[in-house]
């Protein structure tokens, strides 16, 4: 009998000679804290092996710390939201954030590649917004 589990990965544990089987799902999550923005964000990866983002969308929030973006277009839900754009291949992992109205968005851009011999990816972002322009480092995980 042959097993094929893709990204998802089957984990038994073995308590008091019982088994419990749990499914663990590969995500992506991303994090940057400096003083022009901090977001924090955990995307579930599709659990068909694809590396492509699940149906249940992002966790997380996006703050713009500058004082030039208006308290109201300061603090942004990820929830749910589904990246515009999502590339996770060769190493390479990219995505285009989109939140607020259609008209006036605003719009981080994500564009890592993974350390050798890591899971771990560093990169920059950019965030875009009728207000500023602002840029940086970030990291990720995806597994």
């Amino acid at each position: 009998m042959r097993v094929r589990l893709g990204a998802a990965a089957l984990v038994v544990i073995v308590v008091g000679g019982s088994a419990e089987a749990q499914l663990y799902q590969s995500s992506v999550s991303c994090e940057v804290a400096d003083f022009s923005m901090t977001l924090r964000l955990y995307l579930p990866l599709a659990p068909d092996g694809s590396g492509s983002p699940g149906a249940g969308g992002m966790e997380g929030t996006l703050e713009i710390h500058h004082q030039k973006v208006p308290k109201d277009r300061r603090l942004w839900s990820l929830g749910g939201k589904r990246p515009a754009q999502f590339w996770n291949r060769d190493g390479e992992l990219r995505m285009l954030l989109m939140v607020g109205p259609v008209d006036d968005p605003v719009t981080v851009v994500i564009e890592t590649a993974q350390r050798p011999g890591e899971t771990q990816h560093g990169g920059r972002f950019r965030l875009i917004s009728s207000e500023v322009s602002l840029s940086g480092r970030l990291a990720c995980n995806a597994g």
